[in-house]
């Protein structure tokens, strides 16, 4: 999984050419790795704990921490000392669904899936090895706490991870999963390489990826890729459904055609 590095976690192929750029403006960087260095395990932090997380002295890490809590992105309790993050980044993550072409398209789709299926829907975009939700209707039925817009999961892992494996060019496809970490999420995960590669293949010939338990116990998603401009996955959208109301084979025969329906009517294939 995740490694608990804030600035490794943004790493990759691209991103480390990147910084070689004399256009690379390295305190943005590490302004956002103040942020980035808050999660589900570290909600609070002491400017101290800031500093050891990020790898930089209390002098620098107190201007970086002032200068992010005047801007509304942290918020420091003026009792505890402790930091967390602040509305304001909340804002900027709202910009980024108002403003998304494919979430506006998307929305009223799976809105009907949502209501023919009474299962989760989801709409996934790629981001480097991983994949994050931007948008989902949950279901009544199956509540998935730990599933939110924006939680970020491997690509391998995942069915809207795969299908959009399936759907790149290999050598794109190969790329990120080298640069994969291939841990188990629950005891289902797949993480041997050469197998994963065999299931891509498979998602070709099918047009659909299937997972089970590969992330969340108890979970069965269907997915396909959401194709752009010359063919290549923007997005992918997901049905996800419980153990406990179908069987691996009822979800496959029952979402496949209608999850690849709606990611094609979704596509731009000019």
């Amino acid at each position: 999984m995740a490694t608990d590095n804030p600035t490794a976690q943004r790493s990759g192929k691209s991103g480390a050419a990147g910084k070689e750029s004399p256009l690379f403006v390295k305190s943005v960087e590490k302004a956002l790795a103040f942020i980035t260095a808050f999660d589900g395990a570290h909600r609070k932090l002491l400017l101290s704990q800031l500093a050891e997380r990020i790898g930089t002295d209390l002098s620098t890490a107190q201007r970086f921490a002032f200068t992010l809590e005047q801007l509304g992105l942290l918020r420091k309790n003026a009792v505890t000392k402790q930091y967390e993050i602040g509305p304001q980044l909340l804002n900027l993550g709202y910009r980024y669904l108002h403003g998304h072409e494919l979430i506006e398209r998307a929305t009223p789709i799976m809105l009907h899936l949502s209501k023919t299926t009474e299962a989760n829907i989801n709409l996934m975009v790629p981001n480097d090895r991983d994949t994050i939700y931007i948008a989902r209707f949950q279901s009544r039925n199956f509540i998935n706490t730990e599933t939110m817009i924006g939680a970020r999961l491997p690509m391998f892992a995942t069915a809207a991870g795969l299908a959009m494996l399936a759907a790149m060019a290999t050598d794109e496809a190969d790329d990120i999963l080298s640069r994969s970490d291939f841990q188990k999420i629950t005891s289902f995960t797949e993480i041997d390489p050469a197998i994963v590669r065999t299931r891509l293949q498979h998602v070709r010939t099918r047009g659909y990826s299937i997972v089970h338990q590969e992330t969340s116990l108890g979970d069965i998603s269907v997915a396909a890729a959401i194709l752009g401009t010359g063919g290549a996955p923007i997005a992918g959208l997901s049905i996800s459904t419980s153990t406990m109301t179908m069987s691996v084979d009822e979800a496959e025969q029952t979402f496949a055609p209608l999850v690849m329906a709606a990611a094609s009517s979704l596509s731009n294939r000019r």
